[in-house]
């Protein structure tokens, strides 16, 4: 169980996910929807934040040094190390993943997205 489901899901566009009313836990906050755009236009995005549109946003290296100049948002800035980290899983009982040459290669190759 969940605490949101999907409300709207129009890929790589918009997706809605609201507050699932049976999954409730005493004593902890929960959100009752998040809406999120999806944007891959940097501009697009700093327009939208800068408006008011979105509340949060991803900033490239242009609008990373604009915010940073910029008194009324320089201090609120949230920096983490990377945003998109990927995990990926093997099954070690499955034969061809139980051998060592198979998890090196694994390990060590990685594919553009």
């Amino acid at each position: 169980m969940a605490a949101l489901v999907i409300g709207i899901d129009l890929p790589g566009s918009h997706m809605l996910l609201e507050r699932f009313d049976k999954y409730f836990v005493p004593g902890k906050p929960y959100a009752d929807k998040i809406d999120i755009m999806v944007m891959g236009e940097a501009a697009a995005r700093d327009v939208a934040f800068r408006n008011k549109e979105i509340d949060v946003s991803i900033l490239g290296p242009a609008q990373y040094l604009a915010y940073q100049a910029d008194p009324g948002l320089k201090d609120h800035i949230l920096e983490v190390p990377e945003m998109y980290t990927r995990v990926m899983g093997m099954n070690q009982s499955f034969k061809p993943s139980a051998t060592s040459a198979c998890a090196r290669r694994s390990t060590t190759r990685s594919t553009p997205t």
